[in-house]
């Protein structure tokens, strides 16, 4: 990803005649891959008869992770704008890499974690109907949007790793595959 925010800058850069802060801040936001786009390709019929599983599994990671890695990028261009460059080093590497991403992932990896084990123990107990079942991850999910807006962090990285720790041992989606519920998520997200 980092050298395709490096090309993507270059050509940004020559093609609109913009200052290089400029084109890489701009080449931040067209480098990452795109996760609606690798969900087109990694879903349906087709790609579950031809894809193997592993190789879906990776590709979605990745579209997700580049996604929210994006964003490290495009702060290093803001914060290079605003501030000399050992400032806008030592702040990108506090307030970007510090505090927003490493404690959004932290976040995501104990909600998804909580959340995963509180869910299946009240499903063995039996104290969950269907439709609370089905709607948990889109509660887990805006339930992280506004502890992550409330602390300035990345939410959408967290939501993410969140989703990826909730569904871990693939146990959620399992239980879910008969309802359509996960397809229909996917297309609303």
């Amino acid at each position: 990803m980092s050298a395709m925010w490096l090309i993507s800058s270059a050509i940004v850069k020559f093609l609109f005649d913009l200052s290089f802060l400029h084109a890489l801040a701009i080449g931040a936001c067209v480098a990452p891959t795109d996760p609606v786009l690798a969900n087109a390709i990694l879903k349906g019929v087709f790609a579950e008869s031809h894809v193997p599983l592993r190789l879906r599994n990776i590709l979605t990671a990745e579209s997700g992770a580049n996604d929210g890695f994006g964003y490290p990028f495009l702060f290093f261009a803001i914060y290079l704008m605003r501030f000399d460059t050992g400032e806008a080093i030592g702040t990108w590497i506090y307030a970007t890499w510090a505090y927003e991403i490493l404690l959004s992932v932290a976040i995501g990896i104990l909600a998804g974690y909580i959340a995963r084990k509180a869910l299946k123990f009240a499903e063995n107990s039996r104290w969950v109907d269907r439709e609370s079942f089905l709607s948990s991850s889109v509660t887990l999910s805006l339930f992280l949007v506004g502890i992550c807006t409330i602390l300035g962090t990345d939410d959408i990285l967290c939501c993410f790793v969140a989703g990826n720790s909730f569904t871990w041992d693939d146990w959620f989606r399992v239980e879910i595959e008969d309802t359509g519920l996960q397809e229909a998520l996917n297309s609303m997200l």
